[in-house]
């Protein structure tokens, strides 16, 4: 349809990112930040965030041939006296078409209040007409000015982290993820490295893509600690290899949009690129001895569902909170209320009208139940949390906190009745 096979189309796609990148990376290791205390990266301890929008980190040529500016957005915790903290960079979705950095104010401000410092970036779309439809070939160079985009954010902020150190950050401490397109981004960045086969056919393409605004292919991506995958996908799952970065993945099983499994992604049923999705990379990251937590949206047929509905939005962020501070803290152990969450097995979750309690221990407890505006809407005294079982079904659908109290014990997680 385009000349070109699937084959020869995956080693485009391989050859084009491998000299994009080079990434070089320093493999994760296990050690716990200077910063941790004990409540940071994991409890939201900043009750406000400050905002620095419309940063310059970069100027680019779009596939159109239009010069763009690429701005960031800075989210720090206000009055926060340590100048070291870890960065969580985000790409958002859109196909490589549609979207902007603001749609991801709320995950940055999220981690921010843990004490992150959380930037959301932009990077080049496709601008050129959508009809007649995007060839394979214009897609596949707009995926690489995404990640040349990031890539160039990434450092813009290392060199500042290292230098003036505007924002207060530690260089040697970035997490990538984005949504969908931006995951797909945010993953290539952090996966792919120069050891893949270059098919010199893709050179004149690579050298139209390079350098920009100073950075040139022969730089190093900085150090990436972990990655979040909101419905993300790699051109070939093996880019993943051991000792890289660790990965936390959400994603529809169903998803029509970005394929949870190996599949060509399609634009308006054409299509144009085969990716292998979360749960392939899941797997691979699995069987080289990768760190991988895979969240899967079981019989879901939506893209990024997951974040359709402002209480599941919370859940996955405060997951992905703990994810990361697992990583920041390796060796500091976690609050009260962490650890029992850990513990503590509810479900189903989300619920229709029971609610199943597990503990490892029996002791008699109590239950109570807030809505989402902190009232109390059910109480419940001396339930045997090793057995428990309650009957929701007089609640309205939303979002619930469930807290424990036991002896010397207070524990709390968040439900959601379907």
């Amino acid at each position: 349809m385009f000349g070109l096979t699937l084959n020869k189309v995956k080693q485009i796609i391989r050859g084009i990112l491998t000299l994009v990148i080079l990434v070089g990376l320093v493999p994760s290791k296990a050690q716990n930040h200077p910063t941790c205390d004990g409540s940071r990266y994991q409890q939201s301890v900043f009750e406000k965030v400050k905002v620095t929008r419309n940063v310059k980190f970069g100027e680019a040529t779009t596939i159109a041939g239009v010069t763009k500016e690429l701005f960031l957005d800075v989210y720090e915790p206000e009055g926060d006296e340590v100048t070291n903290r870890p960065v969580v960079v985000l790409a958002f979705g859109g196909s490589f078409v549609s979207g902007s950095r603001t749609d991801l104010a709320l995950a940055c401000q999220t981690f921010a209040q843990k004490g992150y410092v959380t930037v959301t970036i932009d990077y080049r779309l496709y601008d050129l007409p959508l009809f007649p439809f995007p060839t394979t070939e214009e897609m596949v160079d707009v995926a690489v000015k995404a990640i040349i985009d990031m890539k160039s954010a990434l450092a813009y902020l290392e060199a500042d982290g290292k230098n003036a150190n505007t924002y207060g950050i530690d260089p040697e401490w970035f997490f990538v993820g984005g949504i969908s397109a931006g995951s797909i981004t945010a993953s290539h960045i952090a996966y792919l490295d120069s050891e893949d086969a270059l098919d010199s056919l893709l050179q004149v393409t690579i050298d139209n893509n390079a350098p920009i605004a100073g950075v040139t292919n022969k730089d190093k991506v900085p150090t990436i600690r972990g990655v979040l995958n909101y419905s993300g996908a790699l051109q070939d799952a093996s880019m993943i290899d051991a000792g890289e970065p660790p990965l936390l993945s959400y994603h529809d099983d169903g998803d029509d949009v970005v394929p949870y499994k190996g599949q060509d992604i399609s634009f308006l049923g054409v299509p144009l690129i085969f990716v292998e999705g979360t749960f392939v990379m899941d797997s691979v990251a699995k069987v080289v001895g990768v760190r991988s937590e895979l969240n899967t949206i079981e019989n879901s047929t939506g893209h990024v569902s997951y974040f359709s509905q402002p209480a599941q939005v919370l859940v996955v962020l405060e997951e992905s909170t703990l994810f990361m501070h697992s990583i920041v803290c390796t060796n500091e152990k976690v609050s009260i209320n962490e650890l029992e969450l850990r513990k503590l097995a509810v479900g189903p979750n989300p619920f229709t009208r029971f609610l199943n309690i597990h503990s490892p221990i029996s002791t008699s407890s109590e239950l109570v139940i807030y809505d989402a505006m902190g009232r109390v809407v059910k109480n419940v005294q001396a339930v045997d949390i090793h057995k428990g079982a309650l009957d929701l079904g007089e609640l309205s659908s939303g979002m619930y906190q469930l807290e424990v109290n036991s002896v010397n014990t207070k524990y709390t997680t968040r439900v959601i009745k379907k």
